[in-house]
């Protein structure tokens, strides 16, 4: 058997120095006397970062007494060399989190925010029974709606997709919504998808950079009737690679489960289980079985030949780099129509699209609204998942002290952000570095039930994308917005 570069690289994309900064008592909000006991054994376990971040850092997990004290990064993974960015560092933080959710809870009714901690049973009875009624009313499983991208990027983190593949068809939503665009058009220009190890950029002589699953509570939640407690990385099983460098590494559970988390897999499993007692046959998804004997059974001897492995559990020592060519396209034989790099492209001519790259200029700032938004992310978080210490009642709204001037507001001040979409209540914060016609709010989590900075986002949909992943994605490039004075409360 054979495995390709492409094929590798589609089918782990798809799978996907230092102590904490904090005290340990602070991490974990525990009782000193819980942990005691400092002449214990230090274990080490390796753990992979699953996030939605091509780094995919390999690490080591250091646990005392059954609990998590630090995190360090794994120097056996060549890419990231035993390094960790800021939200791996202060993982521990997060698994010990007062805000995690620890136990299933059920909302009644639904939006109200009265969340009462239910059995597992109760829970699997709730979805099960709600997925059979729908089944049976409509006859068939198509009003069932499945949607799942990103988060954590583990291969077992699938198997909610299997349980909901095993039960019949299902509504899925098509493409995804960050990269359409640019895989169809690196599919236009190469013919297929994949590029250099990063590693052997620094053999580079010139280098072009081109840019065009929360655990507790969140808004999202207020639409939700049933909230499941998610184990994190360090409390089960998994295998992770990159969509970016070429390393594959084990996930090993380094701590039990907080509270009654359960993994993904797991909660797939019991799904399925209750499925099939309450209608026999109804769901061919396993019912149980063993999260690390699963993962194992992901390492094909197509995959073990190219890791250079005999065996799958030779992968628990340390991480492991796949055998391919550092270098893409090496024989220079592309896989265009014309076997060459395609400035321009008769495939994109065929469906529409300019042969060559057509500029489009960046829209103009209405006059009612004409400050442009940026909402990047922050180095010490990931859409949602923050890691401040205490989560703030509004954004903080960063702008020129010229612009703030021009508003008559000063730093510090309390202020309304705007726009035909909505408008949101900002504090403000200066830097001269920002352009006078720039403002910036970083992306973060807020207090329970305070606006979300997406009431001022509108979203267009991409030119491209539908040929490679079936629909084209969304481009929130042109935030417009306004200001105005509100009074400090």
């Amino acid at each position: 058997m054979k495995i390709s570069r492409r094929q590798f690289i589609g089918a782990t994309a798809a799978t996907a120095a230092g102590a904490s900064l904090f005290s340990f008592q602070m991490l974990t909000k525990l009782n000193p006397a819980a942990a005691a006991d400092s002449t214990a054994q230090v274990q080490e376990f390796r753990n992979v970062c699953p996030r939605n971040c091509y780094d995919t850092c390999a690490q080591i997990s250091f646990v005392q007494n059954g609990i998590l004290k630090k995190v360090e990064g794994d120097p056996k993974q060549g890419y990231t060399n035993g390094k960790l960015c800021l939200k791996g560092y202060t993982y521990t933080r997060r698994v010990y989190s007062p805000d995690r959710v620890k136990y299933p809870m059920k909302q009644t009714p639904r939006g109200s925010g009265n969340w009462t901690r239910i059995s597992w049973d109760e829970a699997m009875n709730t979805i099960a029974k709600k997925i059979l009624d729908l089944k049976k009313r409509y006859g068939s499983t198509l009003p069932i709606c499945f949607d799942k991208y990103s988060g954590n990027f583990g291969i077992l983190h699938y198997g909610a997709d299997g349980t909901m593949s095993s039960i019949g068809y299902t509504t899925r939503a098509l493409g995804t919504p960050c990269w359409p665009a640019g895989i169809d058009a690196q599919t236009y220009d190469f013919g297929t998808l994949y590029s250099n190890d990063p590693e052997d950029m620094v053999n580079a002589n010139y280098i072009i950079l081109w840019g065009v699953n929360d655990l507790s509570l969140t808004t999202s939640a207020e639409a939700a009737d049933i909230f499941l407690p998610a184990t994190t990385h360090y409390e089960h099983w998994d295998l992770n690679s990159s969509y970016w460098h070429y390393w594959v590494g084990i996930n090993e559970p380094a701590i039990p489960p907080v509270g009654e988390a359960r993994s993904d897999l797991e909660i797939a499993w019991n799904v399925s289980a209750k499925l099939n007692e309450l209608e026999p046959g109804s769901c061919a998804f396993p019912t149980h079985g063993s999260e690390k004997e699963t993962m194992l059974k992901q390492l094909s001897p197509a995959l073990l030949q190219l890791l250079g492995l005999t065996k799958p559990e030779e992968i628990l020592a340390q991480p492991v780099k796949a055998n391919l060519s550092p270098t893409a396209w090496v024989e220079r034989k592309f896989a265009t129509p014309s076997g060459r790099f395609e400035f321009f492209s008769t495939s994109a001519a065929a469906v529409g699209f300019p042969a060559l790259p057509s500029y489009i200029p960046a829209q103009i700032p209405p006059r009612d609204a004409p400050l442009r938004l940026l909402t990047p992310h922050h180095s010490a978080m990931i859409n949602s998942q923050s890691y401040q210490d205490i989560a703030p009642d509004c954004y903080k709204l960063q702008l020129n002290p010229e612009l703030a001037r021009d508003y008559g507001l000063k730093k510090g001040d309390l202020a309304e952000l705007f726009n035909e979409s909505g408008s949101l209540q900002v504090r403000l914060l200066l830097d001269p570095m920002i352009p006078t016609d720039v403002v910036i709010i970083y992306q973060g989590t807020l207090k329970e039930k305070a606006p979300c900075l997406n009431v001022l986002l509108k979203s267009n949909l991409t030119d491209m994308g539908s040929e490679t992943t079936g629909a084209p994605g969304f481009a929130i490039n042109e935030t417009f917005v306004n200001l105005r004075r509100l009074t400090s409360p």
